[in-house]
């Protein structure tokens, strides 16, 4: 599935042990979305950057697309795809 405006960026906020980041990684790269993943554990400035965007749990994904910023908390493909601009039905 394409879409049509690709974002600037896509960072996904993940930690190893969590199901979700991995699900959600999963997801975006079957659409063939880049993105930076931020793992909270290995950098303590990506866990800093988390908390400051007001997330407490990961995954954490900020869009960054069209000067506008959006964050999606949680694995929550209905967010996603609002957030990416890809259409659904």
């Amino acid at each position: 599935m394409d879409f049509m405006v690709r974002p600037d960026r896509v960072i996904i906020y993940t930690q190893p042990d969590c199901a979700g980041c991995h699900a959600e990684k999963a997801w975006l790269s079957r659409r063939r979305i880049t993105f930076e993943e931020r793992d909270i554990r290995a950098d303590p400035k990506w866990l800093a950057e988390l908390q400051a965007l007001g997330a407490k749990a990961t995954p954490a994904t900020l869009v960054e697309a069209g000067g506008r910023r959006q964050l999606v908390l949680g694995f929550d493909e209905h967010q996603l795809l609002h957030a990416l601009d890809i259409p659904h039905h």
